[in-house]
């Protein structure tokens, strides 16, 4: 992968780290009256969606042992489907990713 685009999901990652930490603590506050209906459930589904994207730019920098730290760290309370299927996917090689996808499309 050409350095460049490593360099911009990297940042990428640490935007969407940000913006989980912050609709995390969001979550949490039971002061923000912002919303009538559910202000904590707004928060909490945009950290879900944060969290994916995290995992997903590991991924894409090949440093997919980090998925599985990440998820324990602070994925358990945010822990959906999709975000196992990413640390399925993260534990594949290349080759074994290769692989399953060609029987998948085959």
């Amino acid at each position: 992968m050409q350095k460049k685009k490593i360099i911009k999901l990297l940042t990428g990652y640490s935007y969407f780290y940000e913006a989980f930490e912050t609709f995390n603590a969001l979550s949490r506050d039971p002061k923000d009256t912002s919303s009538k209906k559910d202000p904590d459930a707004k928060a909490k589904a945009k950290a879900i969606y944060s969290l994916k994207y995290m995992l997903l730019c590991k991924i894409m920098v090949s440093q997919a042992d980090d998925v599985a730290g990440i998820i324990s760290s602070y994925g358990l309370e945010y822990l959906r489907p999709e975000h196992d299927a990413m640390k399925a996917v993260a534990m594949l090689t290349p080759g074994d990713l290769w692989n399953s996808l060609r029987f998948l499309f085959a």
